[in-house]
């Protein structure tokens, strides 16, 4: 007797697209050495490595730019930031406002807040959180 065949949900077959694309140039050898139940990985090689040595250093090319970095790290650590502001007004007692088009706040509309809130510049301005 044959096990009952499971649907997949749109969501798995979503999942699975990803993995497929994202592992369509996942080739190559990776060496390990084993030992006492620990393994380390010493080597590895690929045709589509993303590694290249034309492209490490920071000299004069046109591949990475020293000013990349600030909009990338600043982007990157966004959600740190507004979790940040998000714990400095639960402290403070302060009601965050609902965001615009959600069900409290209808869409075109904006909402009224207590004061407006800024996203600090820099980390020194989070050392108190």
């Amino acid at each position: 007797m044959r096990p009952p065949e499971r649907r997949r949900t749109t969501e798995r077959e979503a999942y699975d697209a990803f993995v497929n694309v994202t592992q369509q140039r996942v080739t190559g050898t990776v060496s390990l050495r084993l030992y006492k139940g620990s393994s380390a990985v010493v080597g590895r090689s690929s045709v589509h490595a993303l590694y290249d040595e034309r492209f490490v250093t920071f000299g004069e090319d046109d591949v990475y730019q020293q000013s990349d970095a600030a909009g990338f790290i600043r982007l990157y650590g966004l959600s740190q930031r507004v979790r940040a502001l998000k714990d400095l007004e639960l402290r403070a007692g302060v009601a965050a406002a609902p965001a615009p088009g959600t069900p409290e706040t209808p869409e075109g509309e904006v909402p009224a807040t207590s004061g407006d809130a800024k996203f600090p510049a820099s980390e020194s301005e989070l050392a108190g959180v």
